[in-house]
């Protein structure tokens, strides 16, 4: 049974609050400071449907169903053991791309 944390978006002096990013990994118990950023090793996971328009980071920012960072064990796990290769990295897009 999965345990609904929090549903909706967070105020900007919600947010503002914060001192710690979670590993969104079901689970996971990671934290890591959000000042001075996110840690190399890190990675921000953005869901956004399929349907919507999002040429830049505010649109996808508008329409995302999930917005959340993974811990380095738990990015690597995403990366190499549930992704499909497809045989390079993707890159910066430009226009309707």
């Amino acid at each position: 049974m999965t345990k609904k944390i929090f549903e909706g978006r967070l105020s900007m002096a919600a947010f503002a609050a914060m001192t710690r990013h979670r590993c969104a990994w079901s689970g996971c118990t990671e934290t890591t400071p959000i000042d001075p950023g996110l840690p190399p090793d890190w990675r921000w996971l953005v869901l956004w449907p399929d349907t919507a328009k999002a040429p830049t980071f505010e649109a996808i920012l508008a329409v995302s169903e999930r917005d959340c960072v993974l811990c380095p064990t738990h990015a690597d796990m995403l990366h190499n053991e549930v992704l499909e290769d497809i045989g390079q990295r993707l890159d910066k897009t430009e226009g309707s791309a």
